[in-house]
């Protein structure tokens, strides 16, 4: 999951232990929900990815599709940048982990202005998730997915073959700080 789909998912699998039937693991992209989300830095970051996306028919329907959401979203788009600022899945995210068995490692954009990359990290390694993976590829923003797709797709699958071979670390892995005693 990306960026809110994040707290989305965990509460949803923290919610339903059954799920964990059909998951294998997961692959945190951008998240939030575990520190280090800076909505005030949404139009920025927009404005940032605008002038650097790649500029071809699905950039420009990738784009458009982004700002009639935004227009969609109305008032509820506050209650969206207040739930990615505030909610905190750290305890879940980290039950996960350790009671069913989940395993759990993220992809962090290093030019990511809404999800900021030391708390973020800081965040995670709390709730348990020893290992990201930094796409550090120049102006990938927030959604660097859509900037940078082969290399994004790239380093989640290094990040899928960590969690297939049990290792949590694969070529660039990043250890994460504020990892909790067990």
């Amino acid at each position: 999951p990306h960026s809110l789909g994040v707290i989305h998912a965990v509460l949803a699998m923290y919610a339903r232990p059954d799920i964990r039937d059909y998951v294998d693991g997961m692959v945190f992209m951008a998240p939030t929900g575990h520190g280090g989300t800076h909505p005030n830095r949404m139009f920025s970051s927009l404005a940032s990815e605008v002038i650097h996306r790649p500029v071809n028919d699905y950039a420009r329907k990738v784009m458009l599709d982004a700002i009639e959401y935004t227009l969609r979203a109305g008032p509820h788009l506050i209650k969206k940048i207040i739930q990615a600022r505030d909610v905190r899945i750290i305890d879940e995210t980290r039950a996960l982990i350790e009671e069913r068995g989940v395993p759990i490692t993220a992809l962090l954009f290093i030019h990511d202005q809404l999800v900021k990359h030391a708390e973020v990290s800081e965040g995670l390694g709390r709730a348990g998730v020893e290992y990201a993976f930094d796409v550090v590829a120049q102006l990938a923003g927030h959604n660097a997915l859509l900037q940078v797709p082969k290399i994004v797709a790239a380093r989640g699958i290094d990040a899928i073959n960590s969690i297939e071979d049990g290792l949590f670390i694969e070529r660039g892995a990043t250890r994460l700080i504020g990892r909790a005693a067990a």
